[in-house]
């Protein structure tokens, strides 16, 4: 008697199901992969970049903080620690009476000629002349300035260079009073060519003892940058005011600041004096 061939039903993956499966697990998790390297490849990239910044605001805050005239060219990487290359480079694009210095700090890997990041400031030369006072008291006023000017042109003080001594922080100036040897009127105040502070006709006082008070339309916030000032007249040709002649008002200008402080008034040693 023969005995009956028997059947195997055991459940089970072929071959080819297997290779289906992995071929389907390969088009999941390849492209999620890529997506998680090249995340990590973007947060590694930000962090350097992140580092290689703060590192050339450090470097461009001891230029800063240098005296101007030790601000000079350099030429060899210096190390600044963390695996980076600092290097300053210092051009002079104006010269002349007040010149300004341009900084480029720039950030390599250490021991590579790769440049990482850059960052530029201007340094510029403020130094007190005959438009200027040394005798501010009280916290903004001492960290006011104002350098240049002059009177070459009938109803304009031109080219006063007004800067924020401070390495951080704004100064905001309020008010100002003046006094004229003429019989002029100030008719406005502006920062650079078109930022108007003050617009209208203010007769201004002979008296030193009683300075004319004229408050800002727009108050004027001074960060650590420079800013150039004009100051416009009227009635000067009537008053005597001849360039031609050598024939000058004398201006003298107190300023004031949003902590109550102010530079020495009309009258006093120290005072803005512009003639």
């Amino acid at each position: 008697m023969r005995a009956g061939a028997g059947s195997d039903n055991r459940a089970g993956f072929t071959l080819i199901e297997i290779v289906i499966a992995i071929v389907l697990l390969s088009l999941i998790i390849l492209p999620v992969a890529a997506i998680v390297m090249e995340n990590l490849r973007v947060a590694e990239f930000n962090k350097r970049t992140t580092v290689t910044t703060n590192l050339a605001r450090a470097a461009l805050a001891k230029v800063n903080a240098m005296p101007f005239a030790n601000i000079t060219n350099v030429t060899t990487p210096t190390p600044l620690g963390y695996g980076f290359d600092w290097l300053c480079t210092m051009t002079t694009p104006f010269g002349g009476t007040y010149p300004v210095k341009m900084v480029r700090a720039r950030i390599f890997k250490h021991g590579s000629t790769t440049q990482l990041t850059e960052l530029v400031t201007y340094c510029a030369n403020f130094v007190r002349g005959a438009g200027s006072s040394g005798g501010a008291t009280g916290e903004e006023a001492k960290s006011f300035s104002a350098t240049g000017g002059d009177l070459k042109t009938v109803n304009l003080l031109n080219n006063v260079i007004m800067a924020n001594t401070r390495t951080t922080g704004n100064i905001t100036m309020t008010s100002i009073r003046i006094v004229s040897s003429m019989a002029i009127s100030l008719t406005s105040i502006k920062v650079g060519l078109n930022e108007v502070k003050f617009a209208g006709s203010v007769p201004i006082s002979t008296d030193p003892i009683a300075p004319t008070t004229v408050v800002l339309q727009k108050t004027l916030i001074m960060n650590t940058a420079s800013y150039t000032v004009t100051f416009g007249f009227s009635g000067g040709a009537a008053a005597g005011w001849n360039p031609a002649k050598k024939k000058y008002p004398v201006i003298q200008i107190q300023f004031f600041f949003y902590d109550n402080t102010s530079t020495p008034a009309p009258g006093a040693a120290g005072v803005y004096r512009w003639s």
